[in-house]
């Protein structure tokens, strides 16, 4: 779906029709509505603006349901379902849009002009690309090489 929920001061507020919007900030957090998918590259979202520069850093916030795993006879597991906020990582460079694996090997690709000093940055500095703000240092640290 094409919506965006937030909330403010315990109230629930939803964007509907996105199409109109170039961007918005909430809470000191940028927000586009673009391509969220390089494989589908008409499927748009909204996405946070984490970095901006020559190289573009996203990040794609999604809903992950466990379903409820109660079993009645032995009174464990739990009765509802649990819903958790995932997030993925996409880089937009030029007109190239590349989402991020969580074992950072998509950076080669992205940062192939400048690949050695990217994976001498991410030994040096133990990057671990399951952390938002470490993901946040590569492309800063590659934005800072341009």
């Amino acid at each position: 779906r094409n919506e965006l929920y937030f909330q403010s001061n315990d109230e629930v507020f939803k964007i509907s029709s996105p199409d109109s919007i170039v961007s918005l900030e909430l809470e000191g957090k940028k927000f586009v509505y673009q391509t969220s998918d390089p494989r589908d590259m008409g499927k748009k979202r909204f996405l946070e603006v984490a970095v901006d520069g020559v190289a573009t850093l996203y990040i794609n916030y999604y809903p992950d349901i466990l379903p409820s795993n109660y079993n009645k006879a032995l009174g464990t597991g739990n009765v509802n379902n649990i819903l958790s906020i995932k997030q993925s990582y996409l880089i937009r460079l030029g007109d190239s849009l590349i989402l991020l694996d969580k074992k950072g090997k998509q950076f080669a690709i992205a940062f192939a002009d400048k690949k050695a000093e990217i994976e001498a940055f991410i030994k040096q500095e133990n990057i671990s690309c399951k952390e938002r703000l470490d993901v946040e240092r590569v492309v800063k640290y590659y934005n800072s090489l341009k």
